[in-house]
C-alpha cells in the first residue's frame, strides 16, 4: 500500500485514540514502540483499515462518475478515456511524435466532443 495522508476528521474519533501513529501519523505526534505493520498487528489491522477505506472511496468516485456518463460518454471513456486521460497520453507524445499544437488541438477537440455528448 501506497503510504496516504489522511485527515484526521474523516477517520472516526476511536481510530485516533488507538493508532499507534506508524500507518497514518498522528495529529498529537505519538510513535508506539511496537515495530509498526511488519511486527505489530494493531498496526497491521490499520493499515488494512485504512487500505480498504481508501479502496471502498476510490470505487465509490468510479462508481458516482460513471453513472453520471451518457451512453457516448461511456463509449468515449471506455475507448479513449477520460479527457484529463487523454490529455495526459496526448502530452506525453510531445515533442517527440506531435507538436504542442496538435496536441493542444487534439485535447480540445476531444474534450469538446465529450462534453457534447452528455
Amino acid at each position: 500500500m501506497s503510504e496516504q495522508v489522511f485527515e484526521w476528521s474523516d477517520l472516526p474519533l476511536w481510530y485516533m485514540l488507538k493508532s499507534h501513529g506508524h500507518v497514518a501519523k498522528r495529529p498529537d505526534g505519538v510513535l508506539a514502540r511496537c515495530g509498526g505493520p511488519a511486527l505489530c498487528s494493531e498496526c497491521e489491522l490499520e493499515r488494512g483499515y485504512l487500505q480498504l477505506l481508501e479502496n471502498y472511496r476510490r470505487v465509490t468516485r468510479e462508481k458516482f462518475f460513471h453513472d453520471s456518463l451518457s451512453l457516448r460518454q461511456r463509449e468515449l471513456v471506455k475507448k479513449h478515456g477520460t479527457p484529463a486521460e487523454f490529455a495526459q497520453a496526448v502530452y506525453k507524445s510531445v515533442p517527440g511524435y506531435i507538436s504542442m499544437t496538435e496536441a493542444a488541438d487534439a485535447v480540445e477537440k476531444y474534450t469538446k466532443e465529450f462534453n457534447e455528448s452528455a
